[in-house]
């Protein structure tokens, strides 16, 4: 009974000893992946869109989905292997060395052939799970846009070739994988020979010092033998996958240390003088000398841009396609970074000395391409609760929305899917619209609005503008020439320049403007 409590003793010990590191080392594992996690979508989210427009939808993915889950589920339980086997066959290593010391002569040539494998096998794994890595991320990438494009696939009769392309981009991705386990059964064929090996040499030992070796020493030296092999072979699997973890996490912290990032958000609280609460109160804004680049090693977009807004102005910009209009969209927002002796000044005030988010939210826009977000009309109006219902009925009303959220089930709380699936295109455009006026900007910027919708919303639409931006300094990016012949100014950008600027009136009246040719295009004068 002696020997039976102090055996029960020591597993009592060695489960609480085993319980406590268990759980520091998972919570431990879990705050830093959380921690990883975090850090890294805080770099996405303020990320330049240079970024998204060089990388796929499906490598984003992947890093935070696959990756993460590698440091939430799998690093943790790993290095928690490691440690317990490694922790075993030290153990098994020195009861046979006290036991056998001449057993050392033995163990150390194993030991160093143990050590070749295993870093040959490490280095092989961990180049096959960055190359699973990449081309699972081309795979996500692809499904990614099969889904976006399904309508286009569907119309063109492409699914079937969209199915077979995914089929191969699934072999590809499973490339690697196969390789990797075939890589696990070549390193455990040569561990597990390598630990039979050390089995016999110790059974040879015994049995020529059968005269000298206790009979109970050898089955204890035995027993634990038998197991060591597996251990071994185990502790080099833990620490392959180990360092494949490892290779999620390098990818996150690759985020982390590495992407490019916007302007601050915040504005220095060491600014003088400081942003007014009222800012800005006019609208008046002023291109310095602007160009534009969207990524350092592309030729730029706007060279040299010049021109400035009166506060309450309407202009018109128009151009031929690639022109730059939608550039000074860019350079406005400070989505690109401007080159140096770059200057937006709006009321007074250079953009580029203030935080995005004491710009940005200051600027309304109406896209070309509506955006919606998944939940309801209240939150696509208003997302940050700010305005009272009354306002939101308000602004549906001028926007002759009022009238079709009230029949949906729920009204203002009726549901809005991703993207605004659920809505007709002229109905997102609404709703951006009325999101707008919500805004009660002293900027507005409307970037071929009017583009995809019908022409009765196109005239309720310049109808509000009209109205409810009467007093606000309005640049809109023509689609239709009739939408701003009657606008204050109009500016005709041509490869990346102002090529003309002047009221509608003065380009008419010269024959040869680039206006003039524009307008006789498209026959609004002869309408």
């Amino acid at each position: 009974m002696t020997y039976i409590f102090i055996y029960v003793g020591l597993a009592s010990v060695q489960f609480v000893v085993m319980a406590i590191a268990t759980q520091l080392l998972s919570v431990g594992i879990i705050r830093t992946a959380r921690k990883i996690h975090s850090e890294a979508f805080e770099k996405i989210i303020h990320a330049p869109l240079s970024f998204f427009d060089t990388n796929p939808l499906g490598r984003i993915l992947n890093r935070f989905s696959k990756d993460v889950d590698a440091l939430d589920n799998n690093l943790w339980m790993t290095l928690n292997d490691i440690l317990y086997t490694l922790l075993i066959v030290m153990g098994s290593i020195s009861m046979i060395l006290i036991f056998f010391p001449s057993l050392s002569l033995l163990i150390l040539p194993l030991a160093g052939l143990y050590y070749f494998f295993s870093g040959y096998y490490r280095s092989t794994s961990r180049e096959l799970k960055r190359l699973d890595s990449t081309l699972r991320s081309n795979l996500y990438a692809y499904f990614t846009e099969s889904l976006t494009g399904m309508a286009t696939l569907k119309a063109y009769k492409r699914v079937d070739r969209a199915i077979r392309i995914n089929q191969e981009k699934m072999d590809s991705s499973n490339r690697p994988y196969y390789l990797s386990l075939a890589g696990s059964r070549w390193i455990a064929s040569r561990l597990q020979l390598l630990g039979a090996s050390l089995m016999f040499m110790t059974a040879v030992f015994v049995v020529g010092a059968r005269n000298t070796v206790n009979a109970a020493t050898a089955g204890l030296v035995f027993s634990y033998l038998a197991r060591t092999g597996g251990d071994m072979n185990w502790v080099v699997q833990c620490f392959a996958t180990f360092e494949n973890n490892m290779n999620s996490a390098e990818r996150l912290i690759h985020y982390i240390k590495n992407l490019p990032q916007e302007p601050s958000t915040a504005t220095s609280p060491h600014r003088q003088p400081p942003l007014s609460p009222f800012w800005p109160s006019e609208g008046s804004l002023e291109f310095k000398n602007v160009t534009l680049r969207y990524r350092p090693d592309l030729p730029p977009v706007l060279r040299d841009i010049s021109f400035s807004i009166q506060a309450g102005h309407k202009v018109g910009v128009v151009g031929r396609t690639g022109a730059g209009k939608s550039s000074l969209i860019q350079a406005l927002f400070l989505l690109s970074e401007l080159d140096a002796g770059s200057q937006i000044v709006l009321d007074g005030v250079d953009t580029q000395t203030i935080g995005t988010a004491d710009l940005r939210p200051h600027i309304a826009i109406i896209p070309q391409d509506p955006v919606l977000f998944e939940g309801t009309f209240r939150y696509n109006l208003d997302p940050l609760g700010r305005h009272k219902e009354q306002e939101l009925w308000q602004v549906l009303e001028t926007s002759d929305l009022k009238s079709y959220v009230q029949a949906q089930e729920g009204g203002l709380d009726a549901v809005v899917s991703a993207k605004g699936e659920n809505l007709s295109v002229g109905q997102r455009q609404l709703v951006c619209l009325s999101r707008a006026l919500l805004a009660k900007c002293k900027i507005v910027i409307l970037d071929e609005a009017t583009a995809s919708v019908d022409m009765a919303t196109d005239v309720l639409i310049q109808r509000a503008i009209r109205s409810e931006f009467a007093d606000a300094t309005v640049m809109t990016i023509a689609h239709r020439i009739n939408t701003i012949i009657d606008y204050d100014r109009i500016l005709v950008m041509h490869d990346g320049e102002v090529a003309e600027y002047d009221t509608p009136q003065a380009l008419l009246q010269d024959p040869h403007s680039i206006f003039s040719s524009l307008v006789n295009e498209s026959g609004v004068l002869s309408r």
